[in-house]
């Protein structure tokens, strides 16, 4: 289950999880179901790279595909308060898949909009502003109840 898509009501957060190997029907999927459910930007959203991701398929080319047809709903809301959006990864082989995204995402955002790149989920917490229980909760997962996965040719699991 390459995206697991979850959210804490009370931390009014929601963690997005890749793991295993990421497609792009899976990135799809997660996508539209962005498009669909608009709701969800009004959340501050934190998303995790797993160790075991495996990101050789998102290709420069393929990325840049993307934001051909996500990249607004990416980069912008049409909602007043704009979510804070970060990712947590160290692993340099995925960050140079990032770094190729996040330029992308972050294309024409004024700064305070931009998505951050953080080593541990500690330091994540910290630019959050989290409580150490709040923080704990967002590191292990515990209390984000699954909104939707994206899985293997399907796309949209649930």
């Amino acid at each position: 289950m390459p995206i697991l898509m979850r959210h804490n009501d009370a931390l009014e957060l929601t963690r997005v999880d890749f793991y295993g190997k990421l497609l792009p029907e899976h990135v799809q999927g997660y996508g539209a179901y962005g498009m669909a459910n608009q709701q969800w930007t009004q959340f501050d959203t934190m998303t995790f790279v797993g160790a075991d991701t495996d990101v050789s398929a998102m290709t420069p080319a393929y990325i840049e595909s993307f934001f051909s047809a996500f990249g607004r709903v990416l980069r912008t809301s049409d909602k007043m308060v704009r979510r804070r959006t970060g990712w947590v990864c160290d692993n340099p082989i995925y960050e140079a898949v990032l770094d190729i995204w996040l330029a992308k995402r972050n294309a024409d955002c004024e700064p305070g909009g931009q998505v951050r790149l953080f080593k541990s989920a500690e330091a994540a917490s910290e630019w959050l502003l989290l409580s150490p229980d709040a923080a704990a909760a967002l590191k292990s997962g515990e209390g984000f109840a699954e909104l939707a996965r994206f899985d293997s040719g399907s796309g949209l699991v649930r």
